[in-house]
């Protein structure tokens, strides 16, 4: 939905960047990298660490609102972060969790 208006037929997931969905990805290329470093595989273990570290940059881009100091969900259709009527999502805090943030 956008902004929680609509019914089911509206609804455009593949088209929302979603922050806890980017942070869990953050953590999980970390572990990665660490678990190929582990094994030996050091090359691997970069790939995975610049991964993290690019994917944990663009959260902080698209998805930090400065105003209400929180990462949002942001809609591609839209080129906006959502919910700009709500005050707070518990996603919000997905990058604290998962150390995806600076």
């Amino acid at each position: 939905f956008r902004d929680g208006k609509g019914n089911l037929t509206e609804m455009h997931t593949s088209d929302i960047v979603p922050i806890d969905l980017n942070s869990i990805l953050v953590h999980n290329e970390r572990s990665l990298a660490e678990l190929f470093d582990k094994v030996g595989e050091r090359e691997k273990g970069h790939e995975f660490r610049q991964a993290a570290e690019s994917r944990q940059l663009a959260i902080e881009q698209t998805l930090w609102d400065k105003r209400r100091m929180a990462w949002i969900d942001f809609d591609l259709q839209s080129g906006k972060l959502m919910g700009q009527d709500m005050p707070f999502y518990l996603s919000s805090l997905s990058p604290l969790w998962h150390q995806a943030h600076n």
